[in-house]
């Protein structure tokens, strides 16, 4: 009777996680900031000023939410950041063309995120087995492109017919309806099961296991310092061509949507493919792919063709790498080494707005991120050698 109920409770986490996803990712103004922030007067340095403060506050506060979420509850921490994040919207409600309310929107919103990230994820991995980890992250992936796909052709139209207020409006009833399902969520109550150790002794990974870690912490800070500049600046990329905002939110979603459908290969590849091979060519794949769209003076259509085509590689390994991350951790302390994880595309997030902000002055937003995709595809390279000499 007991094995029905937690069954029961399981079921109902998958089901509301993944109208999670959906919700937190139904955001207009993620895929539009940076387009809102140029429209109001900031300057690309500026712009790339703002987000550089997000990364930043994410990286110095990802480690104490952390444990917050840890020591208090997954949920609690969860809550705590939805409320915040809903205060940065509405903040956002007043903005003008001054500098300082943008830098205070992205301040809150960044200590919002840092509460969510990894509390909410680890209420559902706590809740299913292992090997379904490959499954429900394609089908999470491809929620989370239909999301990010319905918003971007929401925020083109109602951009461009009716303003940025109401798509402000619209993600702030998203976050609420967030809110509610984080709420829903039953969270799974653990002892400490991590190994035990003598005391003042701190337990140590095995090589393999750390190797594995470090290898995809890797990957992650690598890609953080090209392909969160190409998301957040690719929107204000394609104005540069003269496209207008609906048009934008239409290249978008159609992106998003391909990209999610082709998630749904991953399983069926790896009746084909090992694992390490998936995750041994395709990020590097996938760099070598986005590269031509900033580097070539190529046809504005045939940069989302290229867009495309790298985010369906994204989707096909995502996956595994996601199921690897996870079986390499403890339930004791996920939430920290998911929050760790965040802090590694922080470092590479300030890392590339930094540069961005200097080489700004003097380089055009293609160039900047032609050279942040390079140094991303010689990383990529060290941990592929890293992952082609651990046992998976």
């Amino acid at each position: 009777m007991e094995k029905e109920y937690m069954k029961m409770k399981t079921k109902k986490n998958i089901k509301f996680y993944m109208l999670f996803v959906f919700f937190s990712n139904l955001n207009i103004m993620s895929s539009f900031l940076s387009l809102y922030l140029s429209d109001i007067g900031l300057s690309l340095s500026l712009v790339s000023s703002v987000f550089l403060l997000y990364q930043a506050t994410k990286f110095l506060l990802e480690v104490p939410t952390g444990y917050v979420a840890d020591r208090y509850g997954r949920k609690f921490s969860g809550i705590l950041g939805m409320i915040l994040m809903i205060l940065s919207y509405l903040l956002l409600l007043t903005m003008n063309n001054q500098a300082i309310t943008a830098y205070i929107f992205v301040f809150i919103q960044a200590l919002g995120y840092t509460f969510i990230s990894g509390s909410v994820e680890s209420l559902f991995v706590d809740s299913i087995d292992n090997e379904l980890l490959v499954h429900w992250n394609a089908v999470e992936r491809i929620i989370f492109y239909f999301a990010l796909a319905l918003s971007s052709v929401m925020g083109g139209i109602v951009i461009h017919n009716l303003g940025y207020s109401l798509a402000i409006c619209i993600d702030i009833f998203a976050l609420f309806v967030t809110t509610c399902t984080i709420l829903l969520m039953k969270e799974k109550k653990t002892e400490n099961i991590s190994p035990k150790k003598e005391k003042g002794q701190r337990y140590k990974l095995p090589v393999n296991q750390r190797n594995i870690l470090f290898a995809l912490y890797l990957i992650d800070f690598a890609k953080a310092f090209s392909y969160v500049g190409v998301q957040d600046l690719y929107a204000l990329y394609l104005q540069q061509f003269g496209l207008t905002s609906n048009i934008i939110g239409i290249i978008i979603a159609f992106q998003f949507v391909i990209s999610s459908l082709f998630g749904l290969l991953t399983p069926n590849l790896q009746k084909y493919m090992r694992n390490e091979t998936l995750l041994y060519v395709l990020p590097a794949i996938q760099v070598i792919i986005t590269i031509p769209a900033y580097a070539l003076n190529i046809n504005v259509w045939i940069v989302p063709f290229l867009y495309i085509l790298q985010s369906i590689i994204f989707s096909l390994y995502a996956p595994v790498k996601y199921q690897l991350f996870q079986k390499n951790l403890d339930t004791s302390f996920r939430a920290r080494a998911l929050s760790f994880q965040s802090i590694m595309i922080s470092m590479g997030s300030i890392l590339f707005y930094g540069f961005s902000s200097i080489a700004g002055r003097y380089l055009a937003l293609s160039h900047t991120v032609t050279i942040a995709l390079v140094i991303t595809l010689l990383l990529i390279l060290v941990s592929s050698g890293i992952l082609s000499k651990s046992d998976f």
